[in-house]
């Protein structure tokens, strides 16, 4: 992955989580060891832009991705260079710089990441109501109103009745 050429020890962190939870920049940000539950396979968000925390359940790589990073002698799981919380200004410019070195066709930036994982989500038939809890979405209709677009194409159909 680019990110992780980019930056493999302070940038791409930041971008697989972004990726793997669809939580929000400062969510990532502020995230701490103390947050994740790796016995219960849970991770605790914290201080979240509606003021009401929420836990988010790790699916497998998720869960290997933060055991690794348990280790590291820093209180954050995304820690900035001098072990302590990333201010919002720098990833800013770390994805401009990123954004420059790596150009796309897409705009990029950490808000993708978090449309992309609740597209991946529906799309592997993730519920409203459940993305909504992960997200953070204080009601269902902003959940709609954000994701509720997508197309019958993107959806494959159950298979309903047995043939035999």
């Amino acid at each position: 992955m680019e990110a992780k050429k980019f930056n493999e020890e302070y940038f791409y962190p930041i971008i697989f989580l972004a990726a793997h939870t669809g939580a929000r920049r400062s969510e990532i940000l502020k995230l701490k060891k103390e947050d994740v539950d790796l016995k219960l396979k849970l991770i605790h968000i914290r201080n979240t832009k509606t003021k009401i925390d929420r836990v988010i359940r790790m699916n497998k790589i998720l869960y290997e991705f933060l055991e690794k990073k348990m280790e590291l002698n820093s209180d954050f799981i995304a820690p900035a260079p001098n072990n302590i919380e990333f201010g919002s200004q720098r990833i800013t410019r770390w994805i401009n710089k990123f954004r420059t070195q790596y150009p796309r066709d897409k705009h990029f930036g950490l808000h993708c990441l978090r449309h992309s994982f609740a597209f991946n989500y529906l799309k592997a038939g993730g519920q409203m109501y459940q993305l909504k809890a992960i997200l953070g979405h204080k009601t269902i209709q902003m959940t709609i109103d954000l994701y509720g677009q997508l197309q019958a194409q993107d959806i494959e159909t159950p298979d309903l009745y047995d043939e035999n």
